[in-house]
């Protein structure tokens, strides 16, 4: 009832995308412009489907990787996040709220692998990858421990 209140309201649109604010981040957006479209009927038919759908597109991703097709490389990676974006609203999954998590745990590992790094009187330029791998995954033991 509201949407059609809506429809209404903004008879100038030509489709049901015209609205879609520019102002906010290009996750969110895809997040409206998916609820918006199945609305329409324009769903995918499974989960599975759609997880199809991203392999796809990485695949197509890494083909333009071996292009060293910068634009092409940006326009699958799109595709990528777009897809996810529709997968984790098949979970019921906010990915602003997913990012925004992930975002905070990888700040706390990092800064922890930094404090590990300085307690030991060195800097993590000079550190291998192997010898930072350690102390994030201790990181990782350590947050376990505590939930």
């Amino acid at each position: 009832a509201w949407d059609n209140l809506k429809k209404e309201e903004k008879t100038d649109r030509k489709s049901v995308l015209d609205g879609i604010s520019k102002s906010q981040s290009a996750l969110m957006s895809a997040q409206k412009i998916s609820k918006k479209v199945i609305k329409e009927g324009f769903e995918w038919d499974s989960v599975e489907s759609l997880k199809k759908c991203i392999q796809s597109e990485y695949e197509e991703f890494e083909e333009a990787v071996e292009l060293n097709d910068l634009d092409k490389m940006e326009d699958e990676m799109g595709d990528i996040l777009f897809s996810i974006v529709n997968i984790c609203r098949f979970y019921k999954i906010n990915p602003e709220d997913a990012l925004e998590r992930t975002n905070r745990k990888f700040i706390r590992r990092f800064s922890y692998v930094e404090e590990q790094t300085l307690a030991k009187g060195r800097s993590m330029k000079d550190m291998s990858l192997d010898e930072m791998d350690v102390l994030w995954n201790e990181a990782k033991r350590i947050e376990k421990g505590n939930k």
